[in-house]
């Protein structure tokens, strides 16, 4: 079997597998305590010394995956981890002796980690890394990790380190100099061992005080006592390129590239060879697994020695010292390591955040340990609690973290569209940012609350964003068609343009404090720029830049990141010219910061209370200035108190949140409400005098209840639903009706959620959206009919249920979205299949088209003399006018999910009468009128006594109230498209060329019949499978999954992509 890999079986034995040799399958052997682990790039071996049966050598491949190029190797037999390098995926990763439990524990800020070792006594990991030429250590699992050694490394190769005695570190290093080191394992008392007759200083092994040592280009094996005393050589003939190396008892074994072999030796004498694997390629490093490591007494071992980070054995009399992260100094009593660097540069990398402390010797990033970043674009520190915060431009939202990643909270996670600039006033403490997608500039509290819009107008593409406090000024760059640099006070007013020519895409924005000038990038013109507040006095800094993006200007020095050298840049301020890398070789760079420790004598302009303030308090030139959240306006006659709530503004439903436009202000900007837990909102209604919204959660099946003063007061009022499509809330008698497609009923309850009773069970196919009228006690339900032989129709019933009729069940696709018109008693709704929405009255006469196109409708509103709709494919709200023909326009987008809509003003819920308004008709539980007349109803839960009866009597009408409802009209509503004319001799020759019409369309019918008569032949000859027409269709799925569906056709025409689309509106809550 020698050399051969053969089927292994195992046992699990305290972590470890044992092996059961392929010829015997019946006992297991003890646990072994002699292995040769073998890296082989792509995989490593185990291979057992001194088995019992001699004649059997297996090589056993650990069942590891991804290994792309395993190099240095190192185990611990207290936990039977194996640890291992590899230099084509830059990490450091362990798992147990049989593969299990694989983790890789370090895999950023390493290019080739070259060699690895075990400090077994306090648990550390030592690793060179010759990418970055460093000398890192870590504790076992990955998660503490310091720099040891950085600076006169050239190739550093392999390391070992000797806890029990010397508690030293040796290392190998392949450079120009070729030499073997040694320093304390803390860093600290570093001196070269050996420095001549050296080529390619591989494998390093100790023991005794000696370190062995193999060269790759002398070809030879020797050693050397720990004080470089007593070189010599112990084998010279024989190696053609040695590379790793370790003893075990009495012999030395080494791996060899070019004999594709792992040999022994006797350690004394070099005699007695063996070769222990033959004809193996890619060797790499070997290490022995063993169980006889000593064990000693460590002054770490006690509370870390009082380190607030990694305690590390050096040869002092104490015996440890204390170390910190990268970039993190020790406080003056050498345990405790500050929190942070002082001073650090920050910057973008897209996929990471990366800091450079400037308070050491050296200047290395290090990424921080932010989880899930797909794509960075713009960053600030707060000066004041050294929070992190960002923008991600995939996930479209801001968030701010501790520097330790512990503590990450979502900012704004809704309404943003390619936030490319964001600072941090860290005095005002407030967030500023801009937004390309939705051309604003935007603030709002450090947490995301009271968000503002204060520049909206005439900008482009806003990009670059900076501040200055202490004169109250704010600066931004437009790459727009129009390029500039603009200015204005921090809360938006007095906006003027400074820099308009000669500017072409400027990126990025800084300030210099002390000379008070704003620097920028231009990309087009390769050049950093400089110049005043007010765009005077305009000097180039830097030309010839590749493609410069983000600035940042300290006291004596300039950085600056530059995605064509893929590097981040610094020079001193007042000579760019002589500019070095800081760091290199990394794409995608884009903003970056210097923050610098500063004495904070920079009070807040609003003082300890806001300013007085109820919302935002905003720095300005002359002090401050009180700004309301987007949508709101200040109280009459004050300029510090604002409005709760607008007087008239939209709700729209969404995935995961309920938006808010007000409809009194021409911005249209829309705000996300504080609601927590929106997770699927479909279908919404609101009670205006208590100022509380009602919406359903398709992904929790639950309706709930908001309080839209105070939107932290939320709460469930119905559970056990399927699948709540529409939602409907009679503000006079205070009850909710809702539809549930997956149960297929209509149920009623109170507001609270109480007394829930069906209402409609029968003859329901897909009910949807729903809008009750309550003067007249009607509900309107819109019913899609999807399943065979049911067509979609618009239901009208009274609110107990009784006296459905179907008003509208003709040239409909999917209706949904349903609103009144209660001057004109006329019913909207929006068709998503038919792209269009249309009015009719309440008994389905007098039907017209009032919008078309309305590309990808859902929800549909009426405010004054305006109609809105939502776009649920292009996350949108339109609105057009009913007076004239005018067509739609866009008022809002980027709304991911705008399902439902609702206009929210006192005119939208009129102050009717109702009998169940009226001490709730008297009736014990639930009163559900109907027109003529209303019933007391009892819940499908009994809850307490229950009458149908009322108690006492209540007038059905209010004196003066007419008993019927209105009929339906011919006249013209002013909706659409269509006409009435009233006189007599112009509908006399309307009539008469109707008449001449008709008889124009037979003769044109005939003639087609006769045409497609004579080709019959030949088109009965074609398969009918090339009909462009045959389509079928599913139900619309909200979860917006693509891909096709059986049946469905391939056809291109405009008709065809619209019903593919709609597919995508079904619920299918398992994807």
């Amino acid at each position: 079997f020698q050399g051969k890999l053969v089927p292994i079986f195992w046992s699990v034995s305290k972590g470890f597998y044992r092996a059961i040799p392929p010829f015997s399958r019946r006992t297991c052997t003890s646990v072994p305590d002699k292995l040769l682990l073998i890296a082989r790039k792509k995989d490593i071996r185990l291979r057992q010394l001194e088995p019992k049966n001699a004649s059997i050598e297996v090589d056993m491949v650990v069942p590891l995956d991804g290994l792309k190029s395993a190099v240095a190797l190192e185990w611990c037999s207290e936990s039977d981890y194996i640890y291992w390098t590899d230099v084509g995926r830059g990490s450091i990763s362990r798992a147990f002796l049989n593969g299990s439990n694989q983790a890789t524990i370090i895999s950023t800020n390493l290019v080739t980690p070259a060699g690895i070792a075990l400090d077994w006594i306090t648990d550390k990991i030592y690793f060179t890394d010759s990418g970055t030429n460093r000398i890192e250590v870590a504790s076992v699992d990955g998660k503490k990790r310091s720099l040891l050694i950085w600076q006169g490394l050239d190739k550093p190769r392999d390391i070992v380190v000797d806890p029990i005695n010397a508690k030293m570190m040796f290392w190998s290093d392949w450079g120009e100099t070729p030499q073997i080191e040694r320093a304390g394992m803390d860093g600290i008392g570093r001196e070269s061992l050996v420095t001549s007759g050296l080529l390619w200083p591989n494998g390093l092994s100790v023991e005794e005080n000696r370190l062995y040592f193999v060269d790759g280009g002398t070809k030879i094996l020797e050693y050397i006592n720990f004080d470089g005393t007593g070189r010599k050589t112990l084998i010279n003939s024989g190696l053609l390129h040695p590379f790793g190396l370790d003893i075990m008892g009495n012999r030395v074994y080494w791996s060899d590239w070019e004999t594709f072999s792992v040999e022994s030796a006797d350690k004394r004498t070099g005699r007695d060879l063996k070769t222990i694997i033959s004809n193996t390629s890619d060797l790499m490093d070997i290490r022995i697994f063993h169980r006889n490591r000593d064990s000693i007494y460590s002054p770490c071992g006690i509370d870390n020695g009082g380190c607030s980070h990694l305690c590390l054995l050096n040869p002092s009399a104490l015996g440890y010292s204390c170390a910190c992260p990268i970039g993190v100094k020790l406080t003056r009593d050498n345990r405790t390591c500050s929190d942070a660097p002082k001073n650090f540069v920050i910057f973008a990398h897209r996929i990471d955040i990366r800091q450079i402390s400037l308070d050491m010797d050296y200047q290395i990033d290090v990424v921080l340990p932010m989880p899930g970043l797909s794509n960075v674009v713009a960053i600030d520190v707060d000066r004041k609690t050294g929070y992190i915060y960002w923008s991600d431009n995939v996930e479209d939202i801001i968030i701010r973290s501790s520097v330790d990643g512990m503590e990450i909270e979502h900012i704004i996670d809704d309404s943003i569209d390619g936030v490319d600039g964001l600072v941090i006033d860290s005095v005002g403490r407030k967030i500023y940012w801009t937004d390309t997608g939705r051309h604003t500039i935007e603030v709002s509290e450090l947490n995301g609350s009271n968000r503002a819009a204060l520049v909206w107008k005439d900008l482009d593409s806003p990009r670059g964003l900076a501040i200055n406090y202490e004169s109250g000024l704010m600066f931004w760059t437009d790459f727009g068609n129009i390029p500039r640099i603009e200015r204005a006070e921090m809360d938006g007013e007095r906006r003027v343009k400074i820099v308009e020519s000669k500017i072409i895409w400027p990126n990025a924005l800084s300030i210099d404090e002390t000379e008070k000038r704003i620097y920028w990038t231009d990309a087009h013109h390769n050049i950093i720029e400089s110049s005043d507040f007010d765009g005077n006095y305009r000097k180039v800094l830097l030309s010839d830049v590749p493609h410069p993006y983000g600035i940042a200007v300290s006291d004596d020095q300039v950085y600056w990141t530059d995605w064509k050298t893929k590097a981040l840049h610094v020079a001193p301020k007042n000579n760019l010219n002589s500019s070095r890398m800081l760091v290199e070789k990394l794409e995608g760079l884009m903003d970056v910061k210097v923050i610098k420790e500063e004495v904070d004598v920079t009070k807040n302009a609003c003082g300890e209370f806001n300013g007085n303030c109820s919302h935002l308090c905003l720095r300005n030139s002359a002090s401050f200035s009180c700004k309301c959240p987007t949508g709101l306006k200040m109280k009459a006659g004050s300029d510090r108190d604002c409005e709760i709530l607008p007087e008239s503004y939209l709700i729209i439903a969404s995935r995961n949140g309920i938006g808010q436009i007000s409809l009194e202000s021409t911005d249209f900007f829309d705000v996300v409400l504080p609601i927590e837990n929106v997770h699927g909102g479909v279908a919404l209604d609101y009670h205006y005098n208590d100022s509380r919204l009602f919406y359903a959660d398709v992904n929790i099946d639950v309706i709930k209840s908001v309080n839209l003063e105070n939107p932290s007061e939320t709460r469930t009022i119905v559970t056990g639903l399927d699948i709540p499509n529409g939602l409907a809330v009679d503000w006079i008698a205070n009850n909710i009706f809702w539809t549930d497609t997956g149960l297929k009923v209509v149920e009623v309850a109170k507001l609270d959620g109480s007394f829930r009773k069906i209402i409609i069970k029968d003859n329901l196919n897909d009910p949807r959206a729903m809008i009750v009228y309550p003067k007249y006690g009607y509900i309107f339900f819109a019913d899609w009919g999807v399943r065979p032989g049911h067509a979609a129709r618009i239901e009208r019933c009274y609110m107990d249920g009784s006296s459905r009729t179907n008003i509208i069940d003709s040239n409909l696709g999917f209706p949904n979205g349903l609103a009144i018109d209660f001057q004109k008693n006329k019913l909207f709704w929006a068709d998503a299949l038919e792209d269009k929405i249309e009015s009719a009255d309440f008994h389905g006469k007098n039907r017209h088209t009032v919008v078309s196109p309305a590309v990808h409708p859902f929800g549909v509103t009426l405010y004054k003399d305006f109609v809105y709709y939502t776009d649920w494919f292009n996350k949108s709200v339109f609105r057009a006018s009913m007076l004239t023909n005018s067509g739609a326009e866009e008022i809002r987008h980027g709304l991911p999910g705008a399902l439902e809509i609702r206009s929210v003003a006192a005119s939208r819920q009129p102050k009717d009468y109702s009998p169940c308004g009226n001490e709730n008709g008297g009736c014990t539980h639930l009163c559900l009128f109907r027109e003529k007349s209303y019933v007391c109803a009892c819940p499908d839960r009994m809850q307490g006594e229950c009458k149908t009866e009322p108690l006492f009597s209540v007038p059905l009408r209010q004196p003066g109230e007419p008993e019927e409802p209105p009929e339906p009209s011919d006249d013209n509503d002013g909706y659409g498209l269509s006409f009435v004319v009233k006189d007599s001799h112009a509908q006399a020759v309307i009539i008469a060329t109707a008449v001449l019409t008709v008889i124009l369309v037979i003769v044109v019918i005939a003639i087609l019949v006769l045409v497609f008569n004579s080709r019959r032949k030949t088109d009965n000859r074609t398969s009918n499978s090339g009909n462009r027409f045959m389509l079928t269709f599913t139900n619309p799925n909200y979860n917006g999954t693509d891909g096709q569906h059986n049946g469905e056709s391939s056809v291109e025409s405009s008709a065809g992509s619209s019903k593919r689309i709609w597919k995508r509106l079904k619920y299918d809550r398992s994807t």
